[in-house]
């Protein structure tokens, strides 16, 4: 990343390697005048204002990361969609990608075939179209044989099949209800059944929408100024129950909070398009990349965002710069090193009031 944001290092006993059990994560609470609380997460229910409206993601993760026998992987961007029996159609990212020139066949376990039939370059980085030839069901397939895709900073011994692999249910949200994302939107994985259930009696409303999460979120920055950078397109829905929760919540005044910095980019992206897609119920599409410039962010409709501790370099630290200042997000991140709170996908959260 030429334009440096900040100058940060997470010490690498901080990366959360393993998940602890729901709502049992710290979190730390930037309040809108910018001063933090040192709390739990299972005291969510507590730090909300009555009436306040959670906006969740409800994608599930597949099973992802194809290991190849030759070397390399095949890490797919989405759900494989049918485009005739047998034959299927998905963007992927191929390691090493010299080794997968277009034209290129492999041959995987039970008869699966794949094809590069195309590639692209998306900000610095090869994406390949892959056609997957299969008399089974694909699904099932990948179930039994490709990995759950963990993010490179979460080492595994001996990565198993998803079938085999804790983290098939652990890298899951416990409202998970939409397949396609390749990786978790890892807010959502503090909450257990009995938090939403508490939530409720406490006065707190939930509405979900579904963004399937791509694999870009951990690509590096490589284009010379931030501004160049292009995220590779993540398709969203917003149903209209949801978007009758969020409206009436307007209405009404309350407090709406994004669990997700997907959630803030889908509304994002929605809202900014106007009254053309107030129709919602259709899928959409966004690469909308929210990064520091001159003037901070400023969500159209949220008021708040709980978010898990980011990788510095990444495009959702940017985000959490946007809205915050690069001045005061370092300030938050240095004083959770300080603190000692569990970074990145396993660990801990942060719940930023703007």
């Amino acid at each position: 990343m030429t334009e440096q944001v900040a100058t940060l290092e997470i010490p690498s006993a901080l990366v959360a390697q393993a998940p602890r059990r729901r709502g049992t994560t710290r979190l730390l609470v930037r309040a809108r005048d910018g001063q933090l609380q040192h709390s739990h997460f299972r005291k969510i229910p507590s730090l909300l204002p009555r009436g306040t409206l959670l906006v969740l993601n409800n994608s599930a993760v597949f099973p992802a990361r194809i290991k190849l026998a030759q070397g390399g992987e095949l890490l797919l961007l989405g759900a494989p969609q049918r485009l005739r029996d047998n034959l299927y159609a998905c963007e992927a990212l191929g390691r090493p990608v010299r080794k997968l020139p277009v034209g290129c066949e492999l041959q995987l376990d039970q008869g699966v075939r794949v094809q590069v039939v195309a590639q692209q370059q998306h900000g610095g980085h090869i994406t390949l179209t892959l056609h997957l030839l299969y008399a089974g069901d694909l699904n099932a397939w990948l179930a039994q044989h490709a990995c759950v895709p963990l993010p490179p900073y979460i080492k595994r011994d001996d990565e198993l099949p998803a079938y085999l692999s804790a983290d098939l249910s652990t890298y899951q949200t416990v409202y998970a209800a939409v397949s396609g994302s390749v990786a978790a939107p890892t807010a959502g994985l503090h909450f257990s059944h009995s938090c939403l259930r508490q939530l409720a009696l406490m006065g707190i409303e939930t509405a979900y929408l579904t963004l399937h999460v791509s694999a870009g979120t951990f690509l590096p920055i490589r284009t010379p100024h931030i501004a160049e950078h292009v995220l590779l397109p993540e398709r969203y829905l917003l149903p209209q129950a949801a978007l009758q929760a969020i409206r009436t919540a307007q209405t009404q005044q309350r407090p709406i909070v994004a669990v997700g910095t997907t959630v803030l980019r889908a509304l994002e992206d929605f809202f900014h398009a106007g009254e053309e897609r107030a129709a919602a119920d259709n899928w959409l599409e966004t690469g909308l990349f929210i990064y520091p410039q001159a003037k901070k962010f400023k969500p159209q409709l949220l008021h708040g965002m709980l978010t898990n501790f980011h990788q510095p370099d990444s495009t959702l630290f940017l985000l959490v710069c946007a809205l915050l200042g690069t001045r005061e997000a370092t300030h938050l991140y240095r004083t959770a090193v300080q603190r000692k709170y569990r970074f990145f996908s396993y660990g801990d959260s942060c719940l930023l009031w703007f």
